[in-house]
């Protein structure tokens, strides 16, 4: 174990210093046994240093073949029938590989037992995106993107009805002449009884299909409470309701009022609610002002 060592460390052995060195004849080959193995070939790396050669086995490349058994595997853990959202997005991410692998029959099957607002949703995502990768069906690249566009936009309009209602950019204005066009009070800072203008943006209400067209109609009211919380003014607007020929997806409120007379100096904040009638969803949203 010692001549190991030694050996290991790249130490010297001296044979002056043992009395005897007795040096042994090599061992005798047999002639049926196999002579010792040439070590491995080593080749020298960027930094000089020697490594000995090795080898590994190759892994197929065919990135299809793994989809494939990604397929199988999670389509024999899904459901046959979900019944919670963990199940409904499993069936989704199952549906997107049947997409990536050009199974599109496969993918543009309804999920089962989805609501159908969710359910428009989700086929509007993968025919938009089978429409963006289809270069066959249509070989011009600007009409591919718009028939993508256009069933990926319908889609959103249907997630939109899932959502919470939205009530967004509340601002004083001193002119408001469409949406996102409008001009705020440079600070928001009023007398008693002063008239303004309140913008608001609403996202995700509901249009209702009706023989008049799209209809859309949308309750509002306000309150305004002081510094230490109270509530010192409310008042509801009446309700505003359009007809469109097309469902609407820009849509802003203009609010003209007047500040109470009776209110005292000092900050305020105004709570505006909206109530999508069509849907019952309730926004709300705040914007703090000085009198």
């Amino acid at each position: 174990s010692s001549r190991s060592a030694a050996h290991d460390s790249g130490a010297a052995v001296d044979a002056g210093d043992s009395p005897t060195a007795v040096v042994e004849p090599p061992a005798p080959q047999s002639a049926d046994r196999p002579p010792p193995a040439e070590p491995a070939a080593s080749t020298p790396n960027r930094q000089g240093q020697v490594v000995a050669a090795g080898y590994s086995q190759s892994v197929s490349a065919d990135w299809r073949n793994h989809l494939s058994r990604a397929i199988d595997q999670l389509a024999s853990e899904v459901p046959t029938v979900p019944g919670s959202d963990r199940e409904f997005a499993a069936h989704a991410r199952l549906h997107m590989l049947y997409l990536l692998a050009d199974r599109r029959d496969e993918a543009l099957r309804p999920i089962p037992a989805l609501d159908p607002g969710m359910q428009q949703f989700w086929s509007g995502q993968f025919y938009g995106l089978a429409a963006l990768w289809d270069t066959e069906m249509i070989s011009d690249p600007s009409q591919r993107k718009a028939e993508a566009k256009r069933h990926l936009s319908d889609s959103l309009d249907k997630l939109a009805g899932a959502c919470s209602l939205v009530v967004r950019n509340l601002t004083f204005a001193t002119a408001i002449d469409d949406f996102g066009i409008y001009k705020p009070f440079d600070q928001y800072e009023f007398r008693p009884g002063q008239p303004v203008l309140l913008y608001a943006e609403i996202e995700n209400f509901k249009s209702e299909e009706t023989a008049k067209g799209h209809r859309t109609a949308l309750r509002s009211s306000y309150q305004i409470f002081n510094s230490g919380g109270q509530r010192v003014a409310e008042y509801e607007f009446p309700t505003n309701e359009e007809y469109c020929r097309n469902p609407r997806r820009d849509f802003f409120m203009s609010y003209e009022f007047c500040l109470p007379e009776r209110i005292f100096p000092g900050p305020h904040t105004l709570q505006l609610t909206v109530v999508d009638l069509n849907s019952q969803k309730i926004g709300q949203s705040l914007i703090e002002f000085t009198v």
